[in-house]
């Protein structure tokens, strides 16, 4: 078996003619990344980016704001390198506090950082390399800032996470023009035509396949740097309910028949099912490997919109479209005191922000925000697209929340694969899938399943 360098990927060819890609030991050392459209109409191309510690900063070559940064060590007097960019600066000392915030002196900083440049706003966020025990992780924190000195004063910490179903690439809604448009994007406009059919890949997507492998992970070394006496609750939000939503809107504009919403409310609690199996299974096999016998209790999957679900289900086969407000009114009269607490704040207008609030609670209810004592710690252990479900817990905590209140605090991990569009930017393989199989630079086929399967091993 033929191999190369372990720090440009070795590749190696198996019995179906594919390549696979491994990582070194110094496998931080490679920014891997997936570019598209570099030929019109090719393969995503996988290019393996070297990172070199002599320059003050480095810009990732095809990939438009990212920039990774060394950072000055311990050991290292001022003048070894050039200056660090102060925002790079802060993001490494929040780092730093909250190993020991958490009181174990871990995770702290390691010796680079990703600078990247996000959003339609352009706006460039930092993530440190931080250390937990034996692994990295480059980091991206929420709330870190406001952290008191130690954590001695908490109850009870809980780690929140959670993924989507399916991908773009995964998933295809049809109209009867033979298009496909995206119902799966944030905000989208939804279809203009009748939807005729739904096709699925019984495949994971590449998000899928990441997600299971990078946020299990990502939680299990959370908790390794957390006081072992302190009691661990792991909640895992999977969407269901909210997935109806994608096209309860198609149905009352009549261009989906009750059929086939009723179709699709079925493909959703079957993906559904497996997804929350594989991250509960997942996430238990990274606790058991990082801490040993510590009790953890696992919430998979939270409930959710889980109340909503038949009184949907049988207003649509009843070819009723179901009112917006009489969900609302169900979560307002079902006694549940944290959905009674939000929605006194505010009432959710559209299936978009229902869905956005049905996340915040779950985080709400973990710091029994209706108790209001303050001294429940929340951590939210998630893809950084998410961090917008922190923001708006912490408002509300804010709001309503006692006086010295521990923070929601956000732990945004960056994937081990970067995934570039046409124009050089980063992007979430959840919208723009390149496939299970890609081209590497000498034009072998590899298998991206492989590939993130040795990046977290």
């Amino acid at each position: 078996m033929a191999r190369r360098d372990m720090r440009t990927g070795v590749e190696s060819t198996r019995h179906d003619g594919t390549a696979t890609v491994e990582q070194s030991a110094d496998a931080a050392a490679v920014i891997f990344a997936v570019h598209h459209g570099e030929e019109p109409g090719g393969r995503p191309v996988l290019r393996r980016h070297a990172v070199a510690d002599d320059e003050a900063e480095r810009r990732v070559p095809g990939v438009d704001g990212v920039q990774c940064i060394p950072l000055a060590t311990r050991e290292e007097s001022p003048a070894a390198r050039p200056a660090v960019p102060r925002a790079v600066s802060r993001a490494a000392k929040r780092a730093a506090g909250m190993g020991t915030f958490f009181g174990a002196g871990s995770p702290e900083p390691g010796v680079r950082a990703l600078a990247i440049r996000t959003g339609k706003f352009k706006t460039t966020d930092v993530f440190v390399e931080a250390r937990f025990g034996k692994d990295k992780h480059y980091v991206h924190l929420r709330g870190a800032k406001n952290l008191p000195d130690t954590l001695n004063d908490a109850d009870t910490v809980s780690v929140h996470s959670g993924m989507c179903l399916f991908s773009e690439g995964a998933l295809r809604f049809w109209d009867e023009n033979g298009d496909n448009p995206s119902l799966l994007r944030h905000l989208a406009e939804g279809p203009t035509s009748r939807l005729t059919r739904i096709t699925t890949d019984d495949q994971l997507s590449l998000y899928e396949h990441t997600s299971l492998a990078h946020l299990p992970r990502a939680i299990a070394d959370v908790a390794t740097a957390l006081p072992a006496d302190l009691p661990l609750t792991v909640v895992i939000d999977i969407p269901r309910v909210q997935y109806y939503g994608y096209l309860l809107d198609a149905f009352r504009r009549g261009l989906a028949t009750g059929e086939l919403a009723l179709e699709w409310f079925d493909l959703v609690d079957a993906r559904h099912t497996r997804i929350s199996r594989l991250f509960h299974d997942r996430v238990q096999a990274q606790l058991a490997t990082a801490c040993g016998d510590r009790s953890t209790t696992v919430v998979c999957p939270a409930p959710g919109l889980d109340l909503l679900a038949e009184p949907i289900r049988e207003s649509v086969s009843k070819g009723v479209p179901p009112r917006h407000e009489d969900l609302v009114d169900l979560l307002a009269g079902s006694g549940d005191p944290v959905w009674d607490l939000l929605l006194r704040l505010e009432s959710p207008t559209t299936s978009t922000e229902l869905n956005d609030a049905s996340y915040t609670v779950e985080i709400l209810r973990s710091v029994a925000i209706h108790q209001d004592d303050g001294k429940n710690l929340a951590i939210t252990v998630d893809s950084y697209e998410e961090f917008p479900r922190r923001e708006h817990a912490q408002r509300v905590m804010d709001e309503v929340g006692p006086p010295g209140q521990l923070p929601v605090l956000g732990i945004y991990a960056a994937e081990r694969l970067l995934n570039v569009d046409s124009q050089g930017q980063p992007t979430t393989p959840y919208l723009l899938d390149p496939g299970r199989y890609v081209a590497d630079e000498s034009g072998s086929t590899v298998d991206l399943f492989d590939l993130i399967d040795h990046l977290y091993a």
